[in-house]
């Protein structure tokens, strides 16, 4: 469905990669992943430095849930546009906010956060995670622990606040993105049991405690390790 069929090949063969790719020669969903991804596009899209593969795919999936589901038909040009639209939102997001807490070198995130229980006390919780691959994973990890805190802690309402705006985006939106599809699928579940929930972008200013226990987190790995 993603590279071969009639309704795919009609998104694929006008993307603006630099070179054209006939999606009909993948030979699984794998391979046309790994070969998309490889594709450079074109100046005027401004994705440039990042892949466009990976959200033709997730437009395609949507486009054919809504078909099923909800009987509501988009043509292959909208379908190839809100996959543009979702890159760029994507990288714009990306770098508006660095994430601190996340060393390539290492490839490990400190995560941060705190929580307020029920009671109304407030406690900081931090973490060390490694064989993470970017600030992204590294932020949704930190919304996952802090959703599992709230679980832990028999809450019915959660409001989670975070200063990572894609994260918040997807979570509203119930995007699963493939980079952290196991840790937002989590977080979906989770949430699920709360009988109030509210997800909201805050800006880095107000998120100071949460932001200074991951940085130290990770400080003090780094020193140990290097």
């Amino acid at each position: 469905m993603l590279f071969h069929c009639q309704f795919a090949q009609l998104v694929w063969s006008p993307a603006p990669f630099a070179r054209h790719w006939a999606s009909v020669g993948a030979g699984s969903v794998r391979e046309g992943l790994i070969t998309g991804c490889k594709l450079a596009c074109l100046p005027p899209t401004g994705i440039a430095s990042g892949p466009l593969a990976p959200w033709i795919c997730w437009s395609l999936w949507k486009s054919r849930n809504q078909k099923v589901f909800s009987t509501r038909f988009f043509t292959p040009e909208e379908t190839l546009l809100k996959a543009i639209t979702n890159a760029k939102e994507w990288l714009a997001a990306q770098g508006k906010s660095p994430d601190g807490s996340w060393r390539n070198d290492l490839k490990a995130a400190g995560l941060g956060w705190t929580f307020t229980n029920p009671a109304g006390l407030t406690s900081h919780h931090s973490a060390l995670c490694e064989n993470v691959s970017s600030p992204f994973m590294a932020e949704s990890l930190a919304c996952g622990a802090v959703v599992l805190e709230a679980v832990k802690a028999g809450a019915d309402s959660f409001l989670l606040e975070s200063d990572y705006q894609q994260l918040v985006v997807a979570i509203n939106a119930r995007l699963v993105l493939l980079e952290v599809h196991g840790i937002i699928s989590y977080i979906f579940l989770s949430i699920g049991r709360f009988f109030h929930f509210l997800c909201r972008f805050i800006p880095r200013s107000t998120n100071l405690v949460a932001d200074s226990l991951a940085k130290q987190c990770l400080s003090l790995y780094g020193q140990n390790i290097c």
